[in-house]
């Protein structure tokens, strides 16, 4: 009897360096090894796990650059505090070549009307958009003094409070992301030869975004879902 047919995929041994990588990796993830935490030397890890050096220097290598770690000169290597922007960045940076900006423009706003959405249709507390109410007003300050990079950076701050008041963090997340990768454009889109271009004077932009950034923050006090979305979509596109 010819025996049944069998195909599979070939199986791949992973390298000395990944495993090493992999479990200490899960070390810092699992909590085990804490911030602030000196691990053991190259050669102790080498000497527990019974591999050479450079299979260790390797994982740790990785493990840096991830920014999990943290190499102090003459001291040792310690548990680096976890930052979510550094991530965002690390990831943004392989994505920035890879999309346009009007994917981006498409992504941003699929986030902000879902995240308006999903808030407008929670119940909250008037307090519950303080911190939105007193970015607006930083807005407004800094349009005094037209400072662009200071201006988009509360902008953004504005819209990720907005994504967190949804009720799902993973909206925040996305937007963070987002903004990692398209900070850059912002600042060329928001420029003085690119408004020029549009017809438009570069005070009209401060007047328009503090204003916009009130309506958004009004509409949403009321619940006026559709209203939200279309003064974001206005500036989006």
């Amino acid at each position: 009897m010819d025996s049944v047919k069998f195909e599979a995929k070939k199986i791949v041994r992973a390298s000395v360096s990944d495993a090493v990588y992999n479990d200490l990796r899960q070390r810092i993830v699992s909590g085990e090894w804490k911030e602030g935490d000196r691990i053991p030397s190259e050669n102790e890890i080498a000497e527990a796990y019974g591999v050479s050096r450079i299979s260790v220097r390797s994982a740790l290598q990785k493990l840096i650059a991830l920014k999990l770690l943290e190499n102090r000169q003459g001291d040792g290597t310690y548990v680096a505090k976890f930052r979510l922007t550094d991530f965002m960045d690390n990831v943004a940076d392989l994505l920035v070549q890879r999309v346009s900006f009007q994917e981006i423009s498409d992504f941003r706003m699929k986030i902000e009307e879902i995240s308006i959405r999903e808030t407008c249709a929670r119940r909250h507390e008037s307090e519950d958009f303080e911190k939105l109410s007193q970015l607006v007003e930083q807005m407004a300050e800094i349009a005094q003094t037209e400072d662009l990079e200071a201006f988009i950076k509360v902008d953004y701050r504005f819209h990720r409070e907005l994504c967190y008041l949804s009720g799902n963090v993973m909206w925040a997340y996305a937007y963070m992301m987002m903004f990692s990768i398209n900070r850059n454009y912002w600042s060329q889109q928001i420029s003085l030869d690119n408004l020029h271009s549009k017809g438009k004077q570069f005070e009209e932009y401060w007047e328009q975004a503090v204003a916009a950034h009130r309506s958004i923050l009004e509409n949403v006090k009321q619940s006026n879902a559709d209203a939200a979305v279309a003064v974001v979509h206005s500036f989006i596109y």
